[in-house]
This record gives structure tokens, C-alpha cells and sequence, in this order.
């Protein structure tokens, strides 16, 4: 059990953890060594991973890597994003974009982790991923890295603000993002040969994370001919997983006839078990599964979708 650095005041030590738990609407899976493990409520726990001390009225769960004492397990069920940080507010958008204007790969290590955010806990995606794709921050941008045979090309900054545009910025000034694949660090290659590819980073992550590590991201719904090269080098086999939206659907026409004519054996969600409107970021860990098992082939996608037209040419950088 990690234990936490603040000192519990002494009135705290009378709480009954079982009972404050089960009041809380929770269920303990097993008692082992003192301790109570059950299913953490803040993502997609397939096996208990939150422990509570039957002794000290502390928690910590060793998925999402979050923790500290019973009263905040309570507030975070009440509230789950209360003490999740939101930057917003905290700086004027003309003094965030003058500073990450000189953003050079050299400052990336510098920059604090982004696994406080408020938008990772809203897409699902663990403290712990989130320090495993190394992801950092600003006050209004996320830094997401990227990454290929291990040398840092460039870093692809996302505004958590709508005041700021374009929403997906490149640094240092020239990074062509659609010259490299998000992900390409992180890609293992699992028995089924198939690549899944989704079209931004959280996607990607919240992918990954559910267990599909052979998964990387075009950052957006099209792909640049040096994309198509860099699929085509990890698999034969790819599986298209983008939004279930309008763009969404484009997307998978447009990127889907790319890859064929390219000879990559393309598939597609099977959409009678996509949410509607929904995204891979959004999707439960069991869903993710029941979606990605047994994809329709782009033929059988293209032959449900025949009366629709779709432009189909590649993507611009």
C-alpha cells in the first residue's frame, strides 16, 4: 500500500473504511492483507485496482495512480473533476501564445506533466498514460511529443481553449506533423497483424490504453502519401478507427480508398455496435473491445454505403 505523505489528524483514524466505502455506493471484490480492493469508479477498471487500508482511512489506486485520503475519494465521487486542474482563466490567450511562440524541442523536458488536466479525465485516459506517452503542458495547450526510432521530431500543441486558433499548432515553426504518425514509439505489434489507426493523439492513447497497443494517429481524418508509407511499413492489415460523426465517415471513405489502392487490407468498425456520434476516446474499455473484435471489411463498409459520394484525395500537410 503507497503511503501518503500528509499526516492524518487523529479525530480521521475513528472512520470506519468499510462502512464509508459501501456508503459510498462502492463494492468491495476482496480482502487481502488489511486491505480492500475493489474497482476504481474514475475509468474503466476491468480488475480491483483501488485499495483502502481496513485501518487508516487512506486509498490508492494502482491503475490511474490517484490517491490521498477517504474524505477526497468522497468529494471525487460527488465531483469527480473537482480536483482535476483546469488552467483556464489563469492566463490571457495573447500572453500564453507570445510564450509558446519560442517553444523549442529543448524546453519539452522542462515542462510539467499534463496528467492533472481536466481534459484527460474527461477522455478516459489515466494519469498513468498520460506520464507513459510523456504528455506535457502549458497553461493553455497540451504537449503531445512526437516521437519516432526514439529521437523527439517535433511537438504538436492542442488548445484547451476555443478562443485559440488553429486548435492543433506545430512547434518548432516548419514540424510538419502529417509527415509522421502519433504513436510510432509506443506501437507493439499483437498476433492479428492489424494496425489501428485513429485520428488524434487522445484517441490513440485512450486506444493503447485499453489494451490495443498496435494503434497510432494521422492527426486527422486523412492521410499524407509519407502517413500511407509509414502504415504500410507496420502491417498489411489496418483498421480504421475514427469518430462515428459526418467527418468521421468521410474520414473512413477518404483514408479507407487510399490504403486499398495502395493494396493494404483495410477494415472499418462494425457500426451496429458504434455509439452513435461517439469517438474512441469516449468508449469503455469492454465497448473498445466489443468494437475492434470484429471489424467489417472496407468493401462490405464501401457496398452499405454505396448511394453516398465521397472526394477522395490525399491530404494536404
Amino acid at each position: 500500500m503507497r503511503k501518503v505523505g500528509t499526516r492524518i489528524p487523529k479525530v480521521s483514524q475513528q472512520i470506519d473504511s468499510r462502512q464509508y466505502i459501501e456508503g459510498l455506493g462502492l463494492k468491495i471484490e476482496r480482502t487481502t492483507g488489511g486491505e480492500f480492493y475493489l474497482r476504481c469508479p474514475f475509468h474503466a477498471d476491468r480488475s480491483p485496482s483501488l485499495c483502502v487500508s481496513a485501518t487508516k482511512p487512506i486509498w490508492w489506486c494502482h491503475s490511474c495512480d490517484s490517491g490521498g485520503h477517504l474524505f477526497k475519494l468522497g468529494q471525487l465521487m460527488r465531483d469527480p473533476a473537482s480536483q482535476i486542474v483546469d488552467h483556464v482563466g489563469e492566463v490571457q490567450p495573447e500572453q500564453e501564445m507570445k510564450y509558446i511562440s519560442s517553444l523549442k524541442l529543448e524546453d519539452y523536458p522542462s515542462l510539467p506533466s499534463a496528467r492533472d488536466l481536466k481534459y484527460f479525465f474527461e477522455h478516459n485516459i489515466s494519469t498513468r498514460t498520460v506520464d507513459r506517452w510523456g504528455v506535457k503542458r502549458t497553461k493553455l495547450f497540451i504537449v503531445f511529443p512526437v516521437i519516432m526510432h526514439s529521437e523527439l521530431n517535433g511537438l504538436v500543441l492542442r488548445s484547451l481553449i476555443k478562443e485559440i486558433e488553429p486548435r492543433y499548432q506545430n512547434r518548432p515553426t516548419g514540424f510538419q506533423r502529417r509527415e509522421y504518425l502519433y504513436g510510432h514509439n509506443m506501437y507493439e505489434p499483437t498476433l492479428t497483424g492489424m494496425t489501428i489507426v485513429t485520428e488524434g493523439p487522445s484517441d490513440c492513447m485512450r486506444v493503447w490504453q485499453a489494451g490495443f497497443t498496435s494503434v497510432v494517429a494521422t492527426f486527422g481524418g486523412y492521410v499524407t502519401e509519407k502517413q500511407v508509407e509509414l502504415i504500410k511499413s507496420l502491417s498489411s492489415r489496418t483498421l480504421l478507427f475514427f469518430d462515428n460523426d459526418e467527418a468521421g465517415l468521410r474520414a473512413y471513405a477518404k483514408v479507407g480508398e487510399i490504403l486499398s489502392l495502395m493494396g493494404r487490407e483495410v477494415y472499418v468498425p462494425d457500426f451496429t455496435k458504434y455509439p452513435e456520434k461517439g469517438d474512441p476516446a469516449s468508449l469503455s474499455d469492454d465497448v473498445l473491445e466489443e468494437v475492434l473484435a470484429q471489424p467489417m471489411s472496407y468493401l462490405q463498409y464501401r457496398i452499405a454505403n454505396a448511394k453516398k459520394e465521397f472526394v477522395m484525395p490525399f491530404g494536404r500537410t
